[in-house]
């Protein structure tokens, strides 16, 4: 299903929202320490799923948001459980700082509700930025 025209995303926008995302989720495991007990990591793993949300919104202008949303869970949701993958070239990419913050290192339960509640934001702001006002079916 695809939207009007007139509601297309700007991949510029998109471009844009993607270089702040990843300035504040490397900011966030920077200076971690400042959370508040028991946030770990949650707060830059919200803003990896809010990532994954406006790189699909990029490749994907016209969709809808709800297709934005589902492909965003979905490639979260992968790539935390293919952590359970320990296979040696896969944790050789793991141990680079690069494949670290891709790939992740390992898997956790409550990661997929910080991706869930990064995925929601993405919601919420696409819904503000495209101007929709009717309620999201999925």
């Amino acid at each position: 299903m695809c939207r009007n025209e007139s509601t297309s995303r700007s991949r510029w926008v998109s471009l844009a929202g993607i270089g702040m995302v990843i300035a504040l989720g490397l900011a966030s495991r920077r200076y971690g320490q400042h959370w508040p007990y028991g946030l770990n990591n949650h707060p830059g793993d919200a803003l990896w799923a809010l990532m994954m949300f406006g790189v699909w919104s990029l490749f994907r202008p016209v969709a809808t948001t709800a297709f934005l949303a589902q492909a965003s869970l979905l490639t979260c949701y992968l790539v935390e459980f293919s952590q359970r993958v320990q296979a040696p070239w896969l944790n050789a990419i793991r141990h680079t700082v690069w494949g670290r913050l891709v790939l992740g290192a390992s898997f956790s339960w409550t990661d997929l509700a910080a991706y869930t509640v990064g995925v929601a934001v993405g919601v919420l702001l696409d819904r503000w930025r495209t101007g929709q006002k009717n309620r999201i079916a999925f």
